[in-house]
């Protein structure tokens, strides 16, 4: 996948299964990247609804 690409369309790549996903139903992980909620991140942890990425 092309990165213009990917960035246009707001979908990522999860780095734990691969799935496409939607920017928005991802979580950042430190040492992980980019993970979807579906199935890498579930069950979110409470405190990590709110983060913001810091950019």
């Amino acid at each position: 996948m092309d990165v213009t690409a990917s960035s246009l369309t707001g979908l990522i790549t999860c780095a734990g299964c691969g799935t496409v996903v939607p920017f928005g139903e991802s979580l950042y992980v430190d040492g992980a990247g980019q993970l979807c909620t579906a199935s890498c991140t579930t069950p979110v942890p409470e405190w990590a609804l709110g983060v913001e990425p810091p950019f």
